[in-house]
């Protein structure tokens, strides 16, 4: 069967992201991370007193499931819960200075390898990557727009 370019693109997105999330995981895994895990602390290191539902919001996880993982960090001593002054039904999450010590050296784990996945392209293309996935990046997000979400 023939392919048409709409396909073929496709298909080496689906590979793409197939392949950098295995290349994700086997570096998190050194740190005894998963994706979500290093998300929740990624986001908490860029936006500290960030909610519980933002984070879901964000990260595409159920709010049990993440209320979870997040007590459970909180048990490790990486994430710090505090009440909102405002309305104390809601916590503010952020990390603790260990979170911060753990996320920095894994960020510096996949900055290294950031360096070795692209370090073979010259500048040019590296540009003109960024500009052609911008664009597939707003096409896609206005496509998952008019799309309904899967029921409960």
């Amino acid at each position: 069967m023939i392919q048409t370019i709409d396909q073929q693109l496709h298909q080496l997105m689906s590979d793409l992201n197939l392949i950098y999330a295995d290349i994700n995981k086997k570096i998190l895994s050194q740190h005894g991370l998963r994706s979500v895990r290093y998300f929740v602390m990624q986001h908490l290191f860029q936006n500290p007193d960030a909610t519980l539902g933002e984070l879901s919001d964000l990260a595409l996880v159920d709010r049990a499931s993440l209320s979870r993982m997040v007590y459970s960090m909180e048990k490790q001593g990486l994430v710090l819960r505090k009440p909102n002054a405002a309305d104390r039904r809601i916590f503010m999450l952020s990390l603790t200075k260990e979170g911060q010590a753990v996320y920095e050296t894994v960020q510096a784990d996949m900055d290294a390898d950031i360096e070795r996945r692209f370090g073979a392209i010259d500048q040019k293309t590296k540009v003109n990557l960024v500009t052609l996935n911008q664009q597939i990046k707003d096409i896609l997000t206005s496509h998952v727009d008019t799309l309904s979400d899967p029921p409960v």
